[in-house]
C-alpha cells in the first residue's frame, strides 16, 4: 500500500460521504489506496483509521407495493463511474441474496414477489472494475396490499378461430351472457354460474361460412333482444331464444354481394327505430328493417 505523510496546517471541509475533516493544525496524516475495495481510499491518523469508497452509495432506496405480487424499487444514483447496481432481497427468515444486476444510471427495478405473506427488504449498491460501494439505506415492505389487477379465465372454445365477441341478454330473460362468433361458423353462448363458478358453454346455431362477427340487441325493435351473426357466406343471422322449446330459432336476415364481415344493432336512421347493419366483402353497408 502506498503512503503519502502529508502536513496539514488548516483543512476544513467534507472529504467524502460522511467523513468531516475539522480544523487542524500541525498534524501528520498518512493517505494511501487499498481496503475492501481495490479503489478505496484509506486516511490514518496515529491509530486511527478512515477508508473511504472509491463510490458512494446510492441513496434514498424506496420500495412501493404496486400489485400483491410485484414491488417497485426506486433509488438515487449518487455515483459518476459505475458499471451498475446489485441489488438484494432478504425475506421472512432469510438472509439477503443478490436478486438482480442493472445497468450504469439505472435508478429503477421492478421485482415480482413469490409469496404475498412474507415481510421484503432491499439494499442496492453500486459497483465498478475496481469493487463496489457501500449499501444504501435499506427498504422495507412489510404487507401487500389488496390491489385489483387482471386475472384471466378461460371460459371454453369453438371448433376453430374465435373471430368476435359479444356480451349482453341474449336470451331475453334478463341474464347477461357472453356470445362468440367462431371461424367453424357456429356462435357459441357462454353463462356464468355462479353456484360452480364456472363458465357453461352452450351451441346457439350457424351459418354456412365463417362465422365473422356477432351483436346481441333488439333487432326486430320489439324489446325482445335476439343474437345476430355476420357470416362469411354472405348472409346476416338471427338467432332468438325459445323458452317453450329450450332451444334457438334461426332466421336469414338477408345478404351482400360477398362475405358479411360485421354485424351491428341500433337506431341508425335516429328515428328511434332499431335496425340491423352489416358491412359485407362487396365494399358496402346493408341495412335490414323489420316490418
Amino acid at each position: 500500500m502506498k503512503k503519502l505523510a502529508l502536513r496539514l496546517f488548516v483543512i476544513t471541509g467534507l472529504l467524502a460521504s460522511n467523513f468531516q475533516i475539522l480544523t487542524l493544525r500541525t498534524e501528520a496524516f498518512f493517505v494511501g489506496f487499498g481496503g475492501a475495495g481495490a479503489g478505496d481510499i484509506i486516511i490514518r491518523r496515529g491509530q486511527e483509521e478512515k477508508v473511504i469508497p472509491a463510490m458512494p452509495a446510492p441513496g434514498n432506496l424506496k420500495a412501493v407495493a404496486v400489485t400483491r405480487t410485484r414491488i417497485d424499487l426506486t433509488w438515487q444514483d449518487n455515483s459518476i463511474d459505475e458499471l451498475g447496481f446489485r441489488i438484494e432481497r432478504k425475506s421472512t427468515g432469510s438472509a439477503y441474496t443478490e436478486i438482480a444486476v442493472v445497468g450504469a444510471n439505472v435508478s429503477f427495478y421492478a421485482d415480482s414477489v413469490p409469496d404475498t405473506d412474507k415481510v421484503y427488504c432491499y439494499r442496492v449498491r453500486a459497483y465498478n472494475a475496481t469493487g463496489v460501494s457501500e449499501y444504501s439505506n435499506e427498504a422495507t415492505i412489510s404487507s401487500l396490499p389488496e390491489i385489483p389487477e387482471w386475472h384471466r379465465t378461460d371460459m371454453g372454445c369453438g371448433g376453430d378461430y374465435m373471430y368476435s365477441v359479444a356480451v349482453g341478454n341474449g336470451r331475453n330473460d334478463g341474464v347477461m351472457r357472453v356470445y362468440g362468433a367462431n371461424r367453424d361458423g357456429s356462435i357459441y353462448e357462454f353463462t356464468w354460474n355462479n353456484i360452480f363458478s364456472s363458465w357453461t358453454q352452450t351451441y346457439v346455431g350457424s351459418g354456412s361460412g365463417y362465422m365473422m362477427c356477432i351483436a346481441v340487441g333488439a333487432g326486430r325493435n320489439d324489446g325482445v333482444m335476439r343474437v345476430y351473426g355476420a357470416s362469411y357466406d354472405g348472409h346476416l343471422y338471427e338467432f332468438t331464444w325459445n323458452e317453450t322449446s329450450s332451444s334457438w330459432t334461426k332466421v336469414d336476415v338477408g345478404s351482400g354481394g360477398l362475405g358479411m364481415d360485421c354485424v351491428a344493432i341500433g337506431a341508425g336512421r335516429n328515428d328511434g327505430i332499431t335496425r340491423v347493419y352489416g358491412a359485407n366483402a362487396d365494399f358496402h353497408l346493408y341495412e335490414f328493417s323489420f316490418y
